[in-house]
Formats: structure tokens, sequence, C-alpha cells
């Protein structure tokens, strides 16, 4: 059994065996959520560091267990996330390469402890703390060099980190619209533990940070909700 497969079981053994301390029936919510993605980049001396346009996309699940005026969730899902800059250097001959461009693409699995607080009868501030486990899905890098010349691929010896983990934070509010539907809006950031010698060839942006916004809907077991 592979880490993943052991930190599941283990929530939802410990989501099924709570049921009894609690005097409310447990929730689930499905979450549908996009937003832009940023990564703390350096300024090299020999080239400045800039991004594209960086996003995530992906659904959630969330097992909820309530708490008094709180609930405790356990939250997994898939979602896809980019990560695509560009490098620019002073060129000093023709063949010497001018600007860098690279792109990588992921899916993710994350696995999280969300706590929700009600505030109001329709506002629900909510931190969320956990790993994050991704998987590189594709890779693509193009050079320019001096003379106009373009070159596709990576150098040669080099090797992209295929899995990785990354510490995920996030903290937000859900904002009640009906019983079954909120719009919820978090802001998250993320440190990547996962990394290698300088054979990886994506040595930038270990640290991400970005805005989520999306849809989530309460499926209540039986009864009215209490919220």
């Amino acid at each position: 059994m592979n880490t993943l497969s052991r930190i599941g079981l283990s929530l939802f053994l410990i989501f099924f065996s709570s049921q009894g301390l609690i005097s409310q029936q447990a929730q689930f919510s499905i979450q549908a959520l996009f937003g832009p993605t940023g990564y703390l980049m350096f300024d090299e001396t020999y080239y400045l560091a800039s991004q594209q346009f960086n996003y995530s996309a992906g659904a959630y699940f969330l097992a909820n267990i309530p708490v008094q005026e709180s609930r405790i969730s356990f939250r997994s899902g898939y979602y896809y996330d980019t990560k695509r800059y560009t490098r620019s250097y002073n060129v000093t001959h023709s063949y010497s390469k001018s600007k860098v461009v690279t792109s990588y693409a992921y899916g993710n699995i994350p696995i999280l402890i969300e706590i929700a607080f009600k505030t109001r009868e329709v506002v629900y501030p909510f931190i969320s703390l956990g790993v994050i486990f991704g998987w590189l899905l594709s890779a693509e890098q193009n050079t320019e060099l001096g003379n106009g010349e373009t070159i596709e691929g990576f150098p040669p010896r080099s090797y992209n980190l295929e899995k990785q983990t990354d510490f995920h934070a996030c903290a937000g509010a859900n904002f009640r619209l009906n019983r079954i539907l909120l719009i919820r809006v978090e802001a998250f950031m993320g440190q990547q533990l996962t990394k290698d010698d300088g054979s990886n060839y994506d040595c930038s942006g270990f640290f991400s940070y970005g805005l989520k916004a999306g849809l989530q809907f309460d499926i209540h077991l039986s009864g009215k909700s209490k919220e």
C-alpha cells in the first residue's frame, strides 16, 4: 500500500469512527474552483525571470463533521495547474540564448484538513492545511538564440522532476446562497518540499501563491441543515 493509499484509509476510518461523537449527522460537499497562480522567482545576474499567466482548475470533495458552530472537513480531489515562465538573457553573440520559455503542467491530489467557522448566517471563514501530491503531465521548452533561431526541448543531461510534494495552506470564506449552494473564495500559498540535485531543470518557483473562487454544493444526508 503506497503512502497516498494509507493516508486516504486513515482519513476514511477517522471520519466514520467519529460519527458517534457528534450529535448532528455529517455532511458532504463538492467544490469546483478556478483561479490564477503565481510563483516566487528571483532574477539572476545573467537573466531576468518573468511569469506568464498561470492558473489552477479542479474539483474537490469534502467529508464534513459539524462541531457546535464550527465544521471540520477532510478535503481531497483533483486539480490541474500550470507553471510557465520566461528567462531573458543578455545576448553576447548570435549563438547565445536570448530567451527561454518553459512550460509545465501538473495533476495534483490534495490531502487537507479544513476548519470552517460560522460568524453570520451566511458567512463561513475557513482555514485549510495539508499536503499536495503532484505529478508532471507535460513539459515544454523553447530557446531563442541571438540570431533568431529557435531550439525546442530541454538541455542534454537534464531532467524534470516527475513527482513532487508540496505543503499547502489556504484561508478564505464561504458565502451561503441557499441551503445547498455557496460561493467560495480562497487565497493560498504552497511550498515545494520535494527537490532534487542540479540535474533537475526546473529550479525556480518553489513557493507558489494565488487565488481560487468557485461554487460549493452541500449534500445533506438527512434532515435539515442546522447551519
